[in-house]
């Protein structure tokens, strides 16, 4: 999942630190009610470490209730090898996961994973499945189907 609408830098703070703005706030609420809707439960969030993917994981936590999540400064930047660490540490007791993340870096692994372009709009949610009966053996070029697609405006 994309982070949610964030507002626009301004000279006293970095990227890093921009907040959701209002319009965020409500589009991460809408697609966290049609992601526990669609019975989509983690049961492990990794999320990038900015200010805007915290703050929509606040939005979608009360949603998804006792999903334990583990910040990451390795995900702000990161790509598909980060991506693909992220995922094959879970082992394969975890059957459902949660990326929170940023573009161009997430689009371009989701759609590695699937096998074809993907761009990610704020606040889209991916659903991806796993082509095998692992993550490992998934984790290869096209290794996952694209399930669906979930927006803000589509919740």
């Amino acid at each position: 999942m994309r982070h949610a609408k964030a507002a626009w830098a301004n000279g006293q703070q970095g990227d890093h630190d921009r907040p959701l703005d209002a319009v965020g706030q409500g589009e991460a609420a809408r697609v966290g009610a049609l992601l526990a809707a669609r019975g989509h439960h983690p049961q492990q969030v990794i999320s990038s470490d900015a200010v805007r993917t915290r703050e929509t994981w606040a939005a979608l936590a009360d949603l998804l209730p006792d999903t334990p999540v583990t910040f990451s400064t390795a995900l702000y930047l990161g790509g598909l090898d980060v991506v693909r660490k992220a995922i094959s540490a879970q082992g394969d007791a975890v059957d459902c996961l949660l990326l929170l993340g940023h573009n161009p870096g997430l689009s371009l692994a989701a759609g590695w994973l699937i096998g074809s372009e993907l761009e990610l709009g704020t606040a889209y949610a991916c659903v991806l499945r796993a082509d095998a009966d692992t993550w490992t053996a998934a984790l290869r070029f096209g290794g996952f189907k694209l399930a669906e697609i979930l927006t803000p405006r589509t919740a």
